[in-house]
């Protein structure tokens, strides 16, 4: 995942960069990622994060 965290530390961009297997998760993994939340920051920050789905674990 590629998100960009906002000044007020919540995600204002989020997009998949890379799946396995392709557009099975996206959706999920998009809509868990915008919840997240960040302490405030003096400028919005690009970062990449790895997400492991593991169903039944």
């Amino acid at each position: 995942m590629e998100i960009t965290v906002g000044t007020d530390g919540s995600v204002t961009a989020a997009r998949v960069v890379d799946a396995n297997p392709p557009r099975v998760f996206d959706r999920e993994a998009l809509a868990a990622v915008k919840r997240w939340k960040f302490a405030p920051i003096d400028a919005p920050v690009t970062t990449t994060r790895t997400i492991n789905f593991r169903p039944g674990g």
